[in-house]
Formats: C-alpha cells, structure tokens, sequence
C-alpha cells in the first residue's frame, strides 16, 4: 500500500490538534491507520519521533506497518513538510519489511511527497551485509 492522500489527511488532522510537533500516519496491512506525534524532552537523547508510538502500537495489536508519513509545519514559513524516516526510524520499520512505503519529501517543493519502499530510502541497510 502506497502512502496516499488519505493518510496524509490522517496526518493533517493530528496536526491541527498538534501544530508545534511532528506527527506520523501508519497503514497497517489491514487498512487501519495508525498516528502518533514526536515528545519533547529537556534532554534531547530522551526525545521520540512520531512514528515511535505507531510503531509500537502495531506491534502491540500485532499489525504489520506498510506505510508511513511524517509531516511538521516550518518554523519560519508555517508551511507543512513532509520528513524522510530518520534512520533510528528505519532501522524500526524494517521490522516489518523491506517494502514498507515511506513517504519522502520531492527535492524541489518539501511540502509534497513520493511514496518509495524502505529499502529504497535506506538501499545499504546494514543488516543486509553477509558477515564472515
């Protein structure tokens, strides 16, 4: 499943209820979408992105994640953008495969996006290196 409209305006949604932090939409396999938003810390280290709590959510119903978007607004225009995973976020996604669809910002205008598989956005994952 491809990261599509509608998933973004589950991402819209939050954050108009959220506009001072990232949100995250999430297929699961079935259809149903998942959301979550990024926590702030005085301590950056203890800081999550958005797509953290979908993710354990999933894992928790035991749903696989096919699909996934991050948007924030701007600091300085108010515009909403769209956010590749960060890779402590890909490296959770690829629990669920390799072909999971993330949503990345297009190089000339952030505020639109391209959906492309995980593997795609991060193709030298470590895990697939053969060792020894």
């Amino acid at each position: 499943m491809e990261v599509n409209q509608k998933l973004y305006g589950a991402a819209q949604e939050l954050l108009a209820q959220h506009p001072d932090q990232a949100v995250s939409a999430c297929y699961t396999e079935d259809g149903q979408i998942l959301t979550g938003v990024s926590t702030e810390s005085p301590h950056d280290q203890a800081c999550l992105c958005a797509e953290t709590g979908p993710i354990c959510e999933a894992q928790k119903l035991k749903k696989k994640i096919v699909a996934s978007i991050c948007i924030a607004k701007e600091d300085k225009t108010g515009r909403v953008i769209v956010y590749t995973p960060c890779g402590i976020c890909q490296e959770r996604f690829f629990l669920f495969g390799e072909d999971l669809q993330v949503a990345i910002p297009q190089e000339d205008d952030p505020t639109k996006w391209q959906s492309v598989p995980l593997k795609q956005a991060q193709p030298y994952w470590w895990k697939k290196a053969k060792l020894g």
